[in-house]
């Protein structure tokens, strides 16, 4: 299989140093959770907390008339919360059933494009959501005896880390004539007629497929195709988590007291 070179740079988005240089072809994504508010959650689901993503393309990449670009912001916007509301645990960040829970603010920013932009942002999103932390909640009880409000605990040191360890990334396959490809540049997605796109965990669930393009992928095919994308996910995920730097700085943050409580996962 072969793939792009996979570079992970996490940091604090207020104290991160300029990434490491890259080739002016390979796809950068900075993906970071902006904002942790706490929210009243809906009628519907009174224990769920909510995810909210926000794609941006930088301009430079399309030559063409914004509408493209604002097609494309919303499709990568769609496909990646589609993904987390599948596969995070939402209950996990509810903090008093009907009363408050955890809204939670992805933002991505694409800089760069040698295409399959869907799965360098899908990593992204992974590696920051690993790393984010929330600020412990203390419930008050109020004089009636029942919890009805809450602190905020000051201390980094006691930050909850997410539930966020099946959560999992996009594999997309490409096919090109008779065959399918891993991880297409821009090129080669010009001559695609097909495009699979599946998310996987690590334990090698599936929380979706997608299909896109002029050519329907044969039925017989699928299975083959699936287990191909598990193979690959598991790759990807095998280089993400044994990233040096990604556990130095995770480290980092955790131990530091005044630290702010923000993770920015830059890939590419």
């Amino acid at each position: 299989m072969l793939v792009k070179p996979l570079s992970l740079y996490i940091d604090l988005i207020t104290t991160s140093p300029p990434p490491p240089c890259r080739s002016p072809l390979i796809s950068v994504v900075d993906a970071h959770c902006s904002d942790r508010k706490v929210m009243s959650p809906p009628a519907a689901f009174p224990s769920h907390g909510a995810v909210e993503v926000s794609v941006e393309c930088a301009a430079s990449l399309f030559s063409g008339t914004q509408s493209r670009r604002d097609d494309v912001n919303s499709h990568l916007s769609d496909a990646v919360t589609r993904l987390l509301q599948d596969s995070l645990p939402l209950s996990s960040l509810c903090v008093m059933p009907g009363r408050f829970a955890w809204q939670l603010h992805i933002d991505a920013i694409v800089l760069s494009n040698d295409g399959n932009m869907l799965d360098a942002v899908s990593c992204a999103v992974w590696a920051a959501l690993r790393n984010t932390r929330l600020p412990s909640l203390i419930p008050v009880r109020a004089e009636a005896g029942f919890e009805d409000d809450f602190q905020l605990e000051s201390s980094a040191e006691k930050a909850v880390p997410l539930q966020a360890g099946q959560l999992p990334i996009n594999v997309t396959l490409t096919l090109i004539g008779d065959d399918f490809i891993f991880d297409a540049t821009q090129h080669e997605e010009a001559c695609a007629t097909s495009r699979m796109s599946v998310a996987v965990n690590r334990g090698g669930d599936f929380f979706g497929v997608y299909l896109a393009g002029n050519c329907s992928v044969p039925p017989d095919q699928f299975p083959v195709l699936m287990e191909a994308a598990k193979q690959a996910a598991r790759s990807m995920l095998d280089g993400l988590e044994a990233n040096d730097q990604s556990v130095s700085r995770v480290n980092e943050i955790c131990s530091h007291p005044d630290a702010p409580l923000t993770a920015v996962g830059l890939f590419s």
